[in-house]
């Protein structure tokens, strides 16, 4: 109204008249959009106050601004942060510090539980993958659905299902995606697949990982463009994975592949026949002569890297592990499916699953359901587990669960949040409940309830002594840890966890070792193996902690 008001009169005088309802007017025409501050999550402006030391309380800093939050939305905000130990507040003088942890959450553009999963994906060696997923949780999915070909576009979604999970289908087809060179762009057309998001959550990861070089928690010297360059001198791939792996290689770091005979810069040889630097071309290196075998595989084991054929059975290896980081990332942000209820069909999404959440207070549960476009809901058959942690959660028709994954007991038992307490589960009974954060239970042997309990604690210890000093090697006990939490996540997604297997029992050694003690190694800031690791030969030995890790 007040834009046609201007018009009448640029030629000759005259009245603009419109109408609106009394209700209109007074309720839904607004002079302007509410501020961001005041519809928005505060967590990072939170971290943000608090690594630029502004005087007072987060609170007190928010009340000065033009329009400020609501103070229950700053409360909230700063719980959250001391849940994810990111923040400590004295409760005596209301004192508000930022914890190792939060230092490097805020010097992160993304919400804080996807730079948690960033810091631990650098930290358990799945960096590009943690990367991938990260980005796409800051941005969008990758996937199309046109309202003209939506049937045809579930289809192409469902052929990049992986273990019933959208976190890992989305980076199941980045994955491919990133290999196929100039074919990226029919490959992405054929199976609705969004070619500038993809392109966008490369250009994130780039960043995200210039910022973990920063830190320490990986190689150093990665910056952005220089890894767009490698990736696009190789393949046409974003590069993070090869910078991860061996640098960038010349004047920014890392040995490189072959050495300019010219100009000595150091060269990173995956597909380069000539020096970067001087563009000579690339000696020649006499191979040693093999028998010919009709089977043979042509490719060169450099190349495969890009093609994938290395990385297939370490992707699906590296599942459990970075279904347990989006635990640790996303708690308590879970929810558990009731097998013994329906929410009646396609109307309820998700095949009709019946969802609970954590009811705080005495509050009413909510009636949740899956997301019509959730690759959980679509699979068929059971679920792997009936617990499931997600992303987002959306109310339109009703309140929906989006981007969710299902985890292993063992995964939330290690990895999630808040307190673990032993509960006795019956009289004369061999079992014990493990109550975590005071709502999921979990049934488990009296002569295993130690073992976990302190094995949670010792991982805790070494995951923030890492944190503490991102350059500092794993100790071999520390390492031991590490693999034996891998291995009981790995055989838990198999159902083989409580069988009496040799490195399941050998957990109980590596404690008895860790309490004993160890020495650190420091590592000079090198890291990254094969896959994305922070530590030496990929992922292995990236932290370290003191006296091993442990307490």
């Amino acid at each position: 109204a007040r834009q046609r008001r201007g018009r009448a009169g640029r030629v000759r005088e005259g009245v603009a008249v419109h109408l609106f309802t009394k209700h209109r007017h007074e309720k839904i025409t607004l002079a302007a959009q509410a501020p961001e501050v005041q519809r928005v999550p505060l967590e990072q402006l939170v971290l943000r106050i608090k690594a630029l030391q502004y005087p007072g309380t987060a609170a007190e800093v928010c009340a000065r601004l033009v329009e400020p939050p609501a103070p229950q939305a700053v409360q909230r905000a700063v719980e959250e942060l001391v849940f994810l130990e990111a923040l400590t507040v004295d409760k005596t003088s209301s004192k508000e510090e930022l914890t190792t942890l939060g230092v490097h959450l805020s010097t992160l553009p993304v919400d804080c539980r996807i730079g948690k999963l960033i810091l631990l994906g650098a930290m358990f060696g799945v960096t590009d993958d943690a990367l991938t997923i990260a980005a796409t949780l800051s941005y969008r999915n990758p996937f199309m659905s046109p309202i003209s070909a939506r049937e045809e576009a579930d289809r192409a979604k469902m052929k990049f299902a992986t273990a019933q999970s959208d976190h890992l289908t989305v980076l199941n087809a980045y994955k491919q995606v990133d290999v196929m060179g100039k074919s990226r762009y029919d490959f992405c057309r054929e199976n609705f697949l969004s070619i500038k998001t993809i392109q966008t959550i490369a250009g994130l990861k780039r960043q995200f990982l210039e910022l973990l070089s920063a830190a320490g928690f990986v190689r150093p010297n990665l910056r952005s463009r220089a890894v767009e360059a490698l990736g696009r001198r190789n393949g046409g791939n974003d590069g993070v994975a090869l910078a991860l792996e061996k640098g960038l290689g010349g004047k920014n770091g890392g040995d490189g592949d072959w050495k300019c005979l010219k100009c000595k810069a150091n060269n990173f040889a995956r597909n380069t026949r000539s020096c970067f630097k001087c563009k000579t071309p690339k000696p020649k290196v006499e191979k040693p002569v093999q028998d010919c075998d009709e089977d043979a595989d042509d490719t060169e084991p450099e190349e495969r890297i890009l093609l994938g054929a290395d990385d297939e059975n370490e992707f699906e290896k590296s599942l459990p592990l970075l279904k347990a980081l989006l635990v640790a990332a996303l708690f308590p942000q879970i929810v558990i499916v009731d097998d013994g209820k329906s929410s009646g069909g396609k109307k309820g999404g998700g095949g009709g699953m019946t969802l609970k959440a954590r009811v705080e207070n005495g509050e009413k549960q909510e009636a949740m359901a899956l997301h019509p476009s959730c690759i959980t809901g679509k699979t068929k058959g059971a679920l792997s587990s009936k617990y499931l942690v997600y992303h987002e959660r959306v109310k339109t028709t009703r309140v929906y669960i989006r981007d969710a994954t299902p985890v292993s007991p063992y995964a939330l038992i290690l990895f999630g949040g808040g307190r673990m307490k032993v509960e006795s589960c019956r009289i004369l009974s061999d079992e014990s409940v493990l109550r975590l954060d005071g709502w999921l239970g979990f049934r488990c042997p009296q002569r295993d309830h130690l073992l976990v309990m302190e094995l949670r604690e010792v991982l805790d210890g070494i995951l923030k002594h890492k944190v503490e000093d991102p350059k500092t090697d794993f100790t071999e006990d520390a390492a031991g840890i590490i693999d034996a939490v891998k291995a009981i996540l790995t055989m838990d997604e198999e159902g083989k966890v409580m069988a009496p297997e040799r490195r399941f029992d050998h957990a109980y050694d590596l404690l008895n070792r860790k309490n004993r003690g160890g020495g650190n190694k420091r590592s000079g800031g090198r890291g990254g193996g094969k896959g994305g690791g922070s530590g030496k030969g990929g992922g292995g030995k990236g932290g370290g902690g003191k006296g091993g890790g442990g307490k």
